[in-house]
């Protein structure tokens, strides 16, 4: 399967989906938006809330190459006035599939409904340990951890490019060095 990235105006990306699902075969193309969990804290009780992982993207999921997608869904993306590009690597416009390595990351973090969920960890000295969630084994991607807001910022490379990201991050308690 290949995934391809749309740029569109932030605000519009569920709109821009629902409108390619509803014209794109969706047994060859599937648009969808990526969401992550992410904690609301209300009156100190944690609220799992679902937001948009990357805010101004859709992707489009296809056993297609490029010029399918080009002569399939590019028609259609230009008549849709919140939707601008494709992504590309570099100049070279036909280069828009994403790269294994970068899906294989995404995917791993991502459940069958193209969802990031929360994970749960503990702090082992200024280490992260995971334990469970779909971070675990990917600790050398956190970047940042913010215990109070239950949150770690996680680095994903998307079209060649770093992006960070806030997932949800559950802590127990600090164990010491050993």
């Amino acid at each position: 399967m290949n995934w391809f990235v749309l740029f569109v105006r932030s605000g519009s990306e569920e709109r821009v989906a629902a409108l390619l699902k509803g014209s794109l075969d969706t047994d060859v193309y599937l648009p969808f938006v990526p969401k992550k969990a992410y904690p609301r804290i209300e009156k100190g009780t944690v609220i799992k809330q679902m937001k948009l992982c990357f805010p101004g993207y859709i992707f489009v999921q296809s056993d297609n190459g490029v010029v399918e997608l080009i002569r399939d869904v590019c028609p259609m993306v230009s008549l849709i006035k919140e939707a601008y590009h494709f992504l590309t690597y570099g100049a070279d416009k036909q280069d828009m599939a994403m790269r294994g390595h970068e899906k294989a990351h995404m995917m791993q973090l991502m459940n069958a409904d193209f969802c990031m969920d929360g994970s749960l960890g503990f702090l082992v000295g200024d280490r992260v340990q995971i334990i469970s969630g779909p971070l675990v084994g990917l600790e050398s991607r956190i970047k940042k951890v913010n215990k109070n807001k239950r949150t770690a910022v996680v680095e994903l490379l998307l079209m060649g490019q770093a992006r960070e990201t806030t997932l949800m991050l559950e802590f127990m308690e600090k164990v010491q060095n050993i």
